[in-house]
C-alpha cells in the first residue's frame, strides 16, 4: 500500500510544478495626439482580477515589457509640469503636475490587446 501513495505523492508533486506562467517580451512606441510621451508607465493588467499585471517605464516614446499570454487591459500614466508652483509644505514650493493622458487611456481605460506568443512589436496611438 505505501508503494501506491509514494506513487500519489510523486505524481501528485509532478503535476502540481506547473511553475510560472509563460510570459513574452513585449516593445513598441506610445505616443500620445501624435507626438511620443516623453517619461510615463504603461501597465498591461489581466482581465481576471486575480490574475498578474505587468508595468513598464516608457521613456522617449518607448516600452519594453515581460507580459503573460491572454486578454489585457492597457492603462497609460504620464505627467507634465503645468507650469504653477504650488506650496507642498511651508515655504517650500514645488512644480506642479498633472496627469495628462485621458481616463479612457489609464485609470478607466477602454484599451484592450489579446497578448500572443507570436506577438512582436506593439504600439499605441493615444488619441485626445
Amino acid at each position: 500500500m505505501s508503494k501506491y501513495l509514494s506513487l500519489a505523492l510523486l505524481l501528485a508533486a509532478v503535476v502540481g510544478c506547473g511553475g510560472e506562467p509563460a510570459s513574452y517580451r513585449l516593445e513598441g512606441q506610445v505616443t500620445y495626439d501624435g507626438k511620443p510621451i516623453p517619461e510615463g508607465a504603461i501597465v498591461m493588467k489581466d482581465f481576471a482580477v486575480e490574475g498578474p499585471s505587468a508595468r513598464a517605464e516608457i521613456i522617449n516614446g518607448e516600452y519594453a515589457i515581460d507580459v503573460t499570454p491572454g486578454k489585457k487591459i492597457i492603462q497609460v500614466r504620464a505627467l507634465r509640469k503645468t507650469g504653477r508652483r504650488i506650496e507642498a509644505n511651508p515655504r517650500e514650493y514645488v512644480d506642479e503636475v498633472e496627469e495628462y493622458i485621458p481616463k479612457k487611456h489609464n485609470f478607466k481605460s477602454e484599451l484592450t490587446i489579446e497578448v500572443a506568443a507570436d506577438q512582436q512589436g506593439l504600439n499605441f496611438d493615444l488619441e485626445k
